[in-house]
């Protein structure tokens, strides 16, 4: 067979089964993936999904009818989204060459059929070089000096380790035709811009260039998954109630601390940050100051726990509570169970976790009101001999400050009766006299 040039393409994270949707563009770096992978795999697994971003006018259209055309002359399936990827970037306000990216990412995703369903792009070598020097000049670090990965969940790129010249060279020899997108001559985009000026120059220094920058990200991603590995392992050690307990932090390396923070942010929902953002993060933990990052997220360092909040008020609230599940406006639900105690002393001694969520409902002469904190509250707490207020209960309990009107209050008769998580009042309290236990079960509940 012809082609069996691309000996540095990596078939192996092609998965065995379940549909391969390739993202069919037309140009060189497509057809030659297109034509590789249905030459290694079944083609009945291969659906082609071209995007018409509705940018280029006649040429897109053209585009559109190439690649619609080479898949019907080689059995395969298509599928075709329409795109106005100029009125979308306006609406979702961001650039064309984004809003481009997310829209064909949104269109591929569409199309998977199952948990075996995976998205193959042609991204080669070049390609991986220029992101490299992108990232680069913003001041990346190991991971993002790594280029793009091989593998990204569902996402596979099995030309990685192959080259541009490569590419047209499997084209030629096999006799595939293939469009060249217009706009890939302007300066306009910075891609572009990376791909005219500065890897000619690059390659002057070492014909090789392209090939050693492969290798280099090799390295930095090796190097990102021990350190990223170790970042999990401090985020586990490291993970309390609130948040993460900064004095594990502190004991950490540096490097690990910095890529612990950026994981847990991360996952938590705050999108890709920058490493001003962790640098500064690191800054609130030697501080014990808080700061605000990008999502409308705040982080807080107190009573020795970094905490990451959304930026939300949490309105206070007052709901009267009653046996069976309430469902209160903080996004939280109480279920509250009433049983009959037999043997007292069984109770305590088989539910000795719960037992500080559970109080005496022989006790209770009022309706029951869940609600938020309030200037001035106070609770003697259960076998405590002492009443604190509740605002010094949370500082020994260390709730960081934005979390605190979350918590909830129980009272009956204006007298508090419990403090999630803190427990029952000495006046309330399970007795070996007591007839009826009230016993309380917290959840949030799923969005």
């Amino acid at each position: 067979m012809k082609g069996e040039l691309f000996e540095n393409a990596d078939i192996s994270i092609v998965p065995k089964t379940g549909l391969v949707i390739i993202g069919l563009s037309g140009g060189a770096d497509s057809i030659a993936l297109t034509h590789f992978l249905m030459n290694k795999i079944d083609k009945t697994r291969i659906l082609c999904a071209h995007v018409n971003h509705g940018l280029r006018g006649e040429e897109a259209d053209k585009d559109e009818v190439f690649a619609k055309a080479f898949c019907e002359r080689h059995e395969l399936r298509f599928a075709l989204l329409r795109a106005d990827v100029a009125k979308t970037a306006k609406v979702r306000k961001i650039g064309l060459e984004e809003c481009g990216r997310q829209v064909r990412y949104e269109f591929f995703e569409s199309l998977i059929e199952d948990e075996n369903s995976s998205i193959a792009t042609a991204h080669n070598a070049n390609d991986n070089a220029e992101t490299m020097l992108m990232n680069l000049a913003k001041g990346a670090g190991l991971q993002g000096m790594s280029g793009i990965p091989a593998v990204r969940g569902r996402l596979i790129r099995p030309l990685l380790k192959i080259n541009r010249d490569e590419i047209e060279e499997y084209c030629s020899i096999n006799a595939l035709a293939f469009v060249t997108d217009s706009t890939n001559n302007e300066d306009e985009y910075t891609r572009n811009r990376v791909r005219h000026k500065i890897m000619p120059i690059l390659n002057e220094v070492n014909p090789q260039a392209v090939a050693a920058m492969s290798l280099a990200a090799e390295r930095f991603r090796r190097d990102w998954d021990f350190i990223s590995q170790q970042a999990q392992e401090l985020i586990k050690s490291a993970e309390c109630e609130y948040g993460l307990n900064i004095n594990i932090l502190n004991n950490a390396h540096m490097a690990v601390i910095s890529a612990a923070l950026k994981i847990f942010f991360e996952q938590s929902g705050c999108g890709r940050l920058g490493e001003k953002h962790i640098n500064e993060a690191i800054r609130c933990i030697r501080e014990n100051s808080s700061l605000t990052i990008p999502g409308k997220f705040s982080v807080q360092v107190s009573q020795g726990v970094l905490s990451l909040n959304k930026i939300e008020k949490v309105k206070a609230f007052e709901k009267e509570i009653f046996e069976g599940e309430n469902k209160l406006p903080n996004g939280k639900s109480i279920v509250l169970s009433i049983k009959n105690s037999v043997d007292i002393k069984n109770f305590i001694k088989i539910n000795n976790l719960l037992f500080k969520n559970s109080f005496d409902y022989d006790t209770i002469t009022d309706v029951l009101v869940s609600r938020s904190r309030r200037e001035g509250d106070k609770i003697t707490l259960a076998g405590r001999n002492v009443t604190k207020s509740i605002k010094k209960l949370f500082n020994e309990m260390k709730i960081p400050a934005p979390r605190r009107d979350e918590i909830i209050l129980i009272e009956s008769a204006g007298k508090i009766v419990f403090v999630e998580g803190a427990g029952v009042c000495e006046e309330f309290k399970v007795t070996p006299k007591t007839k009826r236990i009230a016993i309380i079960d917290i959840c949030r509940r799923e969005s």
